[in-house]
């Protein structure tokens, strides 16, 4: 049930993202991640700590931004897929 929801919030996230709304698709994602973490989903904590990377890099903050890329590092990692893994390797900024 947790995954479930934590899925709608994520796409309804995606949806916000792409209208434009990136305040809004951020507060989802944070939500969404509040579940994964409950049940330890590592995709879905890769995918949203990804997807709040690149709302934090496209405001300007790089702090952020890094910390994000680094939360879905390690759970790409442990995710154990390389789709995902390379998809989070092109994620802003470049690791160092």
């Amino acid at each position: 049930e947790q995954v479930g929801l934590a899925n709608t919030l994520k796409s309804l996230g995606g949806l916000e993202l792409a209208e434009g709304a990136p305040e809004v698709a951020e507060s989802l994602f944070q939500r969404a991640c509040g579940l994964y973490e409950e049940v330890q989903e590592p995709v879905g904590l890769a995918v949203s700590n990804g997807l709040l990377c690149l709302i934090a890099f496209g405001r300007g903050d790089t702090g952020a931004a890094m910390e994000y890329r680094r939360k879905a590092e390690a759970w790409a990692d442990l995710s154990g897929s390389p789709n995902i893994v390379a998809w989070v390797k092109k994620l802003p900024p470049p690791s160092t």
